[in-house]
C-alpha cells in the first residue's frame, strides 16, 4: 500500500488530546490510552505495561527542530499533590523513528523492549538486532545495572533525562539527573536540536546542553513510549507542539 508522509513545519498550536484520536492520524499500541481527561496515558500505574502512541499522519523533516511538551510521572491517579509514593517505574522516552513507511515503523515498535528499553529498545543483542536511524529523549525513573541482570547500565542512580540514538538504551550520548521527575506534577519540557547541538529546557530550567559528535538528525515518525515492571508509574504526555522551517531543501 502507498502511504502519504505530510512534513511537519510546524503545529501552531499544541496538539492538546482533548479529543478522541483519530487513528489515521495517532496509533495507540500496547496498553497506552487517550486519558478522557485529555492527555495519553502509556502504560497505567500497573505491573507489568508497555504501551506507545506515534503520529502516523506527519513526519518530521531532516532540519532543525524545536519540539515542546508536557509530561508527569507519578503514581496518584490525579496529577498535582500525591502522598501515595513507592519506588516507580519505568520511565517514557520519546522517540523520532526514520522509518521509509508506517510498516517499518509498526515493526520496530512491535520488536522494541520494554522495562529496561523503555519501549523503545531495538538494540544491541540481547535487546535486539534492528538498524534504524532515531533520536530520543529518555524519562528513565529507575536504576538498572549489569550488577541487576539488565543490559542497560544507567549513568545514575537518581532520575535521569537521556538524549539517546537509533533505537539504543544502552548509550547515553547526553544526560543528567533529574530527581523530580516522578512527583506526579507536570513538567514543561523543551527540547532544540540544531546541527549536532541538544538543548533541554524543564520547567524553564536549562538542563542539558551539549553536542553529539557526528549527530545527523533525520527526522520520521514522533511517538512516545513507556513501561512499567514490578514497579509502577503514571506516564503521561500532553501538549506537544513542533515547530521546523520546511525551506530545508
Amino acid at each position: 500500500a502507498t502511504s502519504i508522509q505530510i512534513a511537519v513545519c510546524g503545529w501552531g498550536e499544541a496538539e492538546d488530546f482533548n479529543g478522541d484520536l483519530s487513528s489515521s492520524v495517532w496509533q495507540i499500541y500496547g496498553d497506552a490510552t487517550r486519558d478522557a481527561r485529555g492527555w495519553l496515558e502509556l502504560t497505567g500505574n500497573e505491573m507489568g505495561r508497555g504501551g506507545s502512541v506515534y503520529n502516523v499522519a506527519e513526519i518530521l523533516i531532516d532540519s532543525d527542530v524545536t519540539i515542546q511538551l508536557r509530561v508527569n510521572m507519578g503514581q496518584c491517579a490525579n496529577p498535582g499533590p500525591c502522598t501515595s509514593f513507592t519506588e516507580g517505574a519505568d520511565g517514557f522516552s520519546m522517540n523520532i523513528w526514520d522509518a521509509t513507511d508506517i510498516e517499518e515503523l509498526e515493526a520496530t515498535v512491535e520488536a522494541a523492549v520494554n522495562g529496561e528499553g523503555l519501549g523503545y529498545g531495538v538494540f544491541p543483542e540481547p535487546l535486539g538486532s534492528i538498524e534504524i536511524d532515531a533520536f530520543h529523549v529518555e524519562f528513565d525513573t529507575f536504576y538498572n545495572s549489569s550488577s541487576g541482570g539488565h543490559t542497560v547500565t544507567e549513568p545514575s542512580t537518581i532520575n535521569h533525562i537521556g538524549i539517546m540514538l537509533n533505537g539504543d538504551p544502552t548509550e547515553h550520548h547526553l544526560w543528567t539527573e533529574a530527581p523530580e521527575l516522578e512527583d506526579n506534577f507536570w513538567h514543561d519540557v523543551v527540547i532544540d536540536i540544531e546541527g549536532t547541538h541538544v538543548n533541554v529546557r524543564m520547567d524553564g530550567e536549562e538542563v542539558i546542553n551539549g553536542d553529539i559528535a557526528g549527530l545527523a538528525f533525520k527526522g520520521g515518525y514522533i511517538g512516545f513510549s513507556g513501561s512499567t515492571g514490578y514497579y509502577t508509574n503514571y506516564h503521561r504526555i500532553d501538549d506537544l507542539s513542533i515547530a521546523q522551517d520546511c525551506s530545508v531543501e
